[in-house]
């Protein structure tokens, strides 16, 4: 199945750092302080911020170089906030630990990201086959209580 790139937040007027700085508190409510770690590289359309769990260095990278368009980068850092956010109720909720919530997020020691590392893991060990049977027609259909 291939997921073709949608349009979340397409007219969006919310400013980058309106977005940065939603990430920042949305950061601040998980008892992170990334406040002074957002920066934009040398280059511009370069952002990159990163925080720390447990000694682990976590960073987000957009690259926004090739978008001429301000409105698509606005967008583009909206689908991040969302993101980010998503994973971060879902560590409150109990539903994910923060280190699996925020592994695409995860910084290498020699530099790499964790999402290329895992993009390439199931890329180099997916055969078509699902790690679990699917259910049958016999299987008790679990609903709300």
């Amino acid at each position: 199945m291939e997921i073709k790139p949608g349009r979340y937040a397409k007219g969006t007027r919310v400013l980058v750092n309106q977005s940065i700085s939603e990430i920042e508190k949305l950061m601040e409510r998980f008892g992170v302080d990334i406040t002074q770690h957002f920066a934009e590289a040398k280059s511009a359309g370069q952002y990159q911020c990163w925080w720390q769990i447990d000694g682990v260095t976590f960073t987000v990278q957009i690259d926004t170089r090739d978008e001429p368009n301000a409105q698509e980068v606005r967008r583009r850092w909206r689908v991040i906030v969302q993101h980010i956010k998503s994973q971060l109720i879902a560590v409150e909720e109990g539903l994910l630990d923060s280190k699996t919530a925020l592994a695409p997020f995860l910084m290498l020691e020699d530099g790499s990201m964790g999402r290329d590392r895992l993009k390439k893991f199931i890329e180099q060990n997916s055969y078509g086959t699902p790690m679990l049977e699917a259910p049958n027609a016999s299987t008790k259909k679990v609903t709300d209580e």
